[in-house]
């Protein structure tokens, strides 16, 4: 009313541009959160505020005087009578608001006509939207439903100005609802039917009910699914309702929400024989904002793999986490008491929301996504049969809520895998080889001895062979000396001179086992001497041992090195097998190794893809692995300073498919171990890739010359021809054809013309394009002689081609040839002659 009492302040001219400025609070969604942004305000005209609520509204249309209100007693038919009476009305009006002057004017209120009741709701029609986010925690899950009808039409005397509308659950017993707003103290206000020019559907009156919840499932293993009717009436300014329509609308509930499984570690350590201690930890998360979980349930598989890279043979989710290979142990169960979790076979703690932390289980852990650290340290790995093992893993959930939904398995189980944490126990003669650098660049050594009656502990002293050589008066080591030959060269020497200042202690404290793991210096190129003496209860040692005991008792232990040789020198040539027309192109081939580790065997892979040429392992297998003469490839071996043969040069020859695409070639030389000098097997980097082309044997196929006579006549000929030669150009260049067409006794060529085949016209629109551009457009000449590709190639890479020629004369022969040529020189030709008799209209 305060707005309306502004508005009666102005003068009639004026009140339509009359504003007032009012507050806006911040949005609020279905369930009453109200966004954090501060009010606003906002500016309204109240004229057309007040026009939208007459129009609409019939009891606020006749309160405020507009006067749509009809007689209380309505027939039967839901069609008002009208009333019999006409009406005046008077009233003193101030034509000047700044004037004194009263007149009184009169106004006709003629007898209503008939008025109809609201129209049914044609077409009524209800959508469910996507599932909204439950009002709260363990709360139902949410959908709206929009509902909506065809637009009825309007006149001068019929609208609808309002709508109701309610729904209620089919298996309900409880009174439907209304969806139109309430009014205080009592009644519902009808929904206004507006129009907008920006409506995407114009003709269709649609209502919104913005919330409604979805009552839980009855099974665990079912979501809910509940159905709903929807009903609408409509009502016309002049108050009459018309008949309800109803329509239905399912509702469902979304799945259980997945668990997430952000990381899984698995880890072995390496122990002297027997199966590999190993220890899971998995870090794992549960939105807890939409459900409280009941339990949590882990299965997972052990695999054996070749590589670290290889999947397990099913993504199926098993019924068992195994703790080792071919293990038949029962799933881990993660249960949740409110905040408190446990974990059935395993330890698990809580993290923070960034997951760098440990907290307490609950709030600490943050409203939304909860984080969890579950640890497995009881596994058993064994090795012995494979370098890596792998681990395929899933989870799933059981919401506390009734009836506690079973939640599904992940799409793809989560991958982790292991390798053998054993360092290669190498013993050449009486030399140890350690394990190879570890992450922070140090070798690791089990060093054993038996164990010793009565003795309390055990004493390890070190020494290198530098210090050794040194004390014992020998010369520095040899480089082409094997490891066995120094060690030799050393334990004569203490034969007559044991060395105790040499060695040191390693380790300060009493050891009470009788093997340890210990590491060497980083680097290192030295024989690492160890020796252990025991010690009593007492803290007695035992003797230093001299003579032969000194040398028996000795540990000797090298670091390994990789033998990586050089990246080999790749030569790729075509050549031909044969000569003439019948010569088959090949791939000559020529693999030679560099200087550095000796390389003993050359592996050779082939692809035609171009992206998978730039990594060696995406080319596929290898088409030749070759360490000797054999099978087409000749090997040269040489040796230097005594050491074993070595591959100094490989050549042979490759057989491939003919084609007009690349072939692209990569090489790879590989080392063979020398214990001897504590060197190990590898392979060097990949050579660079080599392409080449093989084309396909003999020249390119052209089919015959086919030749029809056009329906405008004798003088249209008509001929066509195909090649499965490639349109686009190759690596070598493009394929070329050319086309002659004479006529007797003409000197002019009726049709000449030679292209690149990518170059000819796709079409003889294009053609004709093409011809009209260089020569000009002349109606009255009739068609030129022209050619084309007809069309796309088939599938079998087939590509037609077509030609139209215009004779010069219709008794003249003509004599055709189509000629064509590949990108390395070799051709194919098709001729025809034919006279006028010999043509057929088609």
């Amino acid at each position: 009313m305060q707005l309306i009492r502004g508005l009666m302040s102005e003068a009639p001219p004026d009140m339509k541009d009359h504003r007032e400025t009012i507050q806006v609070p911040p949005p609020e969604n279905s369930v009453g959160s109200t966004a954090t942004t501060a009010s606003t305000t906002a500016e309204i005209a109240p004229l057309e505020l007040l026009l939208a609520s007459v129009t609409t509204d019939p009891i606020m249309s006749l309160l405020l005087g507009f006067g749509t209100a009809l007689p209380s007693i309505l027939t039967t038919s839901s069609v008002s009578p009208g009333t019999p009476f006409d009406y005046m009305i008077t009233a003193d009006w101030r034509p000047d608001p700044a004037s004194h002057e009263i007149v009184t004017r009169a106004a006709l209120a003629l007898r209503t006509p008939p008025a109809l009741a609201g129209a049914t709701p044609f077409d009524l029609e209800a959508e469910a939207s996507v599932a909204m986010k439950p009002a709260g925690r363990d709360r139902a899950w949410r959908r709206s439903v929009r509902m909506g009808w065809e637009h009825p039409p309007e006149t001068d005397l019929y609208r609808v100005a309002s709508v109701a509308a309610a729904a209620n659950r089919i298996d309900s017993e409880r009174p439907g609802r209304l969806l139109n707003e309430s009014h205080e103290p009592r009644g519902f206000l009808p929904i206004g039917v507006t129009r907008s020019l920006d409506d995407p559907e114009p003709t269709r009156l649609s209502i919104m009910d913005p919330s409604v919840a979805i009552a839980a499932s009855d099974s665990p293993d079912q979501n809910s699914r509940q159905e709903m009717y929807y009903a609408a009436v409509t009502q016309t300014i002049f108050g009459l309702w018309g008949n309800w329509s109803a329509t239905t609308v399912e509702l469902t509930e979304p799945n259980p929400d997945r668990v997430i499984i952000l990381d899984a570690r698995l880890d072995a350590s390496p122990v002297s024989s027997g199966p590999c201690p190993g220890t899971l930890v998995i870090d794992f998360a549960w939105d807890w904002s939409l459900r409280t979980p009941r339990s949590i349930s882990f299965r997972s598989h052990l695999y054996a793999q070749d590589e670290r890279s290889d999947s397990p043979e099913s993504d199926v989710p098993t019924d068992v986490f195994p703790r080792s290979l071919g293990g038949n142990d029962a799933p881990i169960e993660v249960l949740f008491a409110g905040n408190q979790t446990t974990a059935q076979g395993a330890s698990i703690v809580a993290l923070n929301e960034a997951g760098d932390d440990f907290v307490a289980f609950g709030p600490a852990q943050g409203e939304g996504v909860r984080r969890y650290r579950m640890t497995i340290d009881d596994l058993s790995l064994d090795f012995d049969n494979t370098t890596h093992i792998g681990l395929a893993l899933w989870a799933r959930a059981v919401e506390r809520m009734s009836p506690g939904r079973i939640g599904p398995w992940p799409l793809e189980p989560h991958l982790s895998s292991v390798s053998d944490p054993r360092p290669p126990h190498i013993e050449v003669d009486h030399v140890q080889l350690a394990s190879l650098p570890d992450a922070s660049g140090e070798c690791h050594v089990r060093v054993s001895w038996p164990a010793v009656p009565n003795a309390a502990g055990y004493i390890i002293y070190e020494s290198s062979e530098t210090t050794l050589r040194t004390q014992l008066g020998l010369d520095e080591r040899s480089i082409e000396a094997t490891l066995s030959a120094r060690r030799d060269e050393v334990e004569a020497a203490l034969l007559d001179r044991p060395s105790r200042n040499a060695f040191t202690r390693r380790i300060a404290e009493l050891v009470t086992v009788t093997s340890l793991d210990l590491t060497l210096p980083r680097g290192s190129t030295e024989i690492h001497y160890f020796t252990v003496l025991a010690q009593t209860a007492a803290g007695v040692p035992s003797e230093w041992p001299t003579g032969s005991e000194a040398a028996d008792r000795l540990i000797a232990v090298a670091v390994p090195r990789i033998a990586k040789p050089q990246p080999p020198v790749l030569e790729v040539s075509r050549a031909f097998v044969g000569a003439g027309p019948d010569a088959v192109p090949i791939a000559e081939i020529a693999v030679s190794p560099q200087l550095g580790h000796r390389t003993q065997r050359v592996v050779l892979y082939r692809t035609r893809v171009d992206s998978a040429a730039r990594v060696v392992d995406s080319m596929g297998p290898p088409i030749a692995d070759v360490n000797t003469s054999a099978n087409g490839w000749t090997v040269e071996r040489a040796s230097q300073n005594g050491a074993p043969a070595s591959i100094i040069n490989m050549q042979g020859r490759d057989d491939p498919d003919g084609s007009w695409r690349n072939i692209w070639y990569r090489a790879i030389a590989w080392s063979d171990g020398d214990p001897e000098r504590g060197l190990l097997a590898a392979r060097s980097e990949p050579s660079p890739a080599r392409s080449i082309v093989i084309p396909p044997p003999g020249p390119p196929e052209l089919s015959s010359l086919a030749i029809s006579q056009g329906a405008g006549g004798q003088l249209i000929v008509f001929l066509s021809w195909s090649s499965p030669a490639p349109i686009a150009s190759t690596p070598l260049g493009p394929h070329r054809m050319s086309i002659d067409v004479r006529a007797a006794q003409f000197p002019e060529p009726v049709l000449v013309d030679e292209l690149a085949l990518e170059s000819v016209a796709p079409s003889q629109e294009v053609a004709l394009q093409r011809w009209e551009q260089a020569n000009g457009s002349d109606d009255t000449a009739g068609p030129p002689s022209l050619w084309w590709r007809d069309g796309d190639p088939d599938d079998d890479g087939v590509q037609t081609y077509r030609a139209i020629v215009r004779r010069p004369d219709s008794e003249a022969a003509l004599s055709m040839q189509v000629h064509l040529r590949d990108p390395i020189g070799r051709s194919s030709e098709a001729t025809a002659s034919f006279d006028a008799d010999d043509l057929q209209e088609v």
